[in-house]
């Protein structure tokens, strides 16, 4: 029996060497380097897993953060990225950290970096055709229209309170848009109001949330302009209005001045087309030209109280190339004699989006207006002399518009001219 059992643990150490392991560790008759070799491997995952060594390995070596989940964003196309949850971030809860619960993404700062790359390739890293200019040393500077609002003092605790007020208001904001709603011009307004009193900033959880709710702020500042009612923007004037709201969402002043223009080109290149549209129907509808008058005074209006659009900027080459597949000479150079009378001072601007050389047409154009009020003031004086009329005083100016000298106007500046 001795014998046998001898044999048997041969056997089994024979056995344990086939497995695979260089040496064996027997007490009383009984092979425990299994027993160490599994020991060591469980010992060395728990490790790794204490040091997140196989989350590091799986994320492709790059830090990944926990307490999570992944979801679609819209603003961003429908990509896909990652929401850390609120308890993963540190620090004291402030207005930035309760409007971006979820946190920041790795995607959104590339896509902001990239965004930007692609703002300064547009513009040939000068911000001046945007409608800023740039400094000496080729910092770009806010152009002379952007209206910065001012800092009011705020105390601590009424900072808190508005840290906390913002905070709300931004998580209502993306909430709503979420389901599909557009962004509310009453929460924006609270939100800048907010802002305002306790001098903080929010920061929206994506980049093209925080370009879509600036963009939206614009859209509502270009309506007031137009408008020429800022009722809507809390009696503040369309730059100061879009100034704080770029300010409230911490936004650089490049990006928000590129929005801006975009948005004010976008406006006029529409009220242009209007008003070309009534043209081509006052030829069968004579109510029509009125019409397109009054879309050339909501165009002034905006070109005065919001005068984002500089004469040598890209975007009005822009419109004027759409109006150019849109519209004859003719009907353009009859725009441009309404227009120019609307807003004197933008007169080169206006010829500009029209596609016409400021240096030929505004002289023409005074020329024609001059004419025009000579031909009034004659008419007044043959009026004023007839039996029962009273002369009107000697040099006495023509009021209303005038279209284009007889010598190049068309039956719609007949038309215009008694409108």
């Amino acid at each position: 029996m001795k014998r046998k059992a001898q044999e048997i643990l041969v056997k089994q150490q024979e056995a344990a060497r086939s497995n695979g392991l260089p040496f064996k560790l027997v007490i009383r008759g009984t092979d425990f380097a299994p027993v160490v070799v599994w020991s060591v491997i469980l010992a060395a995952l728990a490790a790794a897993y204490r040091s997140r060594f196989v989350q590091w390995l799986l994320a492709g070596g790059s830090a990944q953060p926990t307490g999570g989940k992944w979801v679609y964003d819209r603003s961003l196309g429908g990509r896909k990225v990652w929401v850390p949850d609120s308890g993963s971030f540190g620090g004291p809860t402030t207005a930035t950290s309760l409007s971006e619960k979820a946190g920041r993404s790795r995607m959104d700062e590339e896509f902001e970096r990239l965004s930007s790359f692609a703002a300064a390739a547009r513009t040939g890293g000068d911000t001046s055709t945007s409608g800023a200019a740039s400094g000496a040393a080729g910092t770009p500077t806010l152009p002379a229209w952007w209206d910065a609002p001012p800092v009011l003092y705020a105390s601590a605790s009424r900072k808190a309170a508005c840290e906390a007020d913002a905070g709300r208001i931004m998580s209502r904001l993306e909430i709503a848009k979420n389901r599909g709603e557009d962004y509310s011009l009453a929460d924006i307004r609270a939100l800048r109001k907010t802002c305002q009193e306790g001098h903080v900033t929010v920061k929206p959880k994506t980049v093209g949330g925080r370009d879509a709710i600036f963009r939206a702020a614009v859209e509502a500042a270009v309506a007031a302009a137009q408008a020429r009612n800022f009722e809507s923007l809390d009696e503040a004037s369309p730059p100061r209005f879009i100034a704080g709201v770029a300010a409230d969402l911490g936004m650089e002043d490049g990006r928000a001045v590129g929005i801006a223009v975009a948005v004010v080109a976008s406006a006029v290149r529409a009220r242009l087309l209007d008003a070309v549209t009534n043209i081509k129907l006052s030829r069968t509808d004579p109510e029509a030209m009125t019409e397109a008058v009054y879309a050339l005074a909501r165009l002034a209006s905006l070109l005065e109280y919001l005068p984002a659009l500089d004469a040598e900027a890209p975007q009005v080459d822009m419109v004027a190339s759409s109006l150019r597949a849109a519209s004859s000479v003719e009907e353009r150079r009859y725009l441009f004699h309404l227009l120019a009378q609307l807003t004197e001072d933008k007169a080169a601007l206006a010829a500009r989006l029209l596609d016409f050389d400021p240096k030929l047409v505004i002289p023409e154009q005074q020329a024609a207006l001059q004419a025009a009020r000579a031909e009034q003031a004659e008419l007044e004086r043959f009026e004023a002399a007839a039996p029962g009329k009273e002369e009107p005083a000697k040099g006495e100016p023509a009021t209303g518009l005038a279209g284009p000298s007889s010598s190049s106007s068309s039956s719609a500046g007949k038309d215009a001219g008694a409108v």
